[in-house]
């Protein structure tokens, strides 16, 4: 078994090294060993988890994001709004990646309503002429209202 190092050894990288080369070399009792650490780590704290698979999907680490956050200075990387770590609404710290050939590279930590708003504002690029073109001549400036 491998000895734990860290502070929060659940996340500790040698520990899931052990993890994965019991699932590898197919060692039923120390993978439900394991298996059972992280069970009942994940009812002490659930948010922490649900927080590092956020960020692992984003492909970010949370050694990235805190760098990110000293580099931004906890502000949002669009508006300069400051962020609000695990909070809810729209200040909500959002962690911000681009898919390129399937591969997930981090840009950056956002406000929740830039990072909405960006995902719109990619996903319709091909109308971004016609929104500017609406903005600037909207259909009621051609409608003649009686006084």
């Amino acid at each position: 078994m491998v000895e734990r190092r860290s502070s929060e050894p659940d996340f500790d990288r040698s520990y899931q090294r052990a993890y994965k080369q019991a699932v590898r070399d197919g060692d039923p009792e120390q993978y439900a060993r394991i298996k059972e650490r992280n069970r009942a780590s994940y009812k002490r704290d659930p948010s922490t988890w649900k927080r590092l698979d956020r960020l692992h999907k984003t492909g970010h680490t949370p050694e990235m994001v805190a760098a990110l956050r000293q580099l931004q200075d906890g502000r949002c990387a669009i508006c300069d709004l400051t962020l609000v770590v695990g909070g809810i609404g729209m200040s909500s710290e959002c962690a911000d990646h681009t898919e390129i050939d399937g591969k997930k590279i981090p840009r950056g930590l956002l406000c929740a309503r830039c990072n909405l708003a960006l995902g719109h504002y990619e996903a319709h690029k091909h109308r971004h002429a016609r929104f500017e073109e609406y903005i600037q001549n909207y259909p009621a400036r051609r409608v003649q209202c009686p006084k």
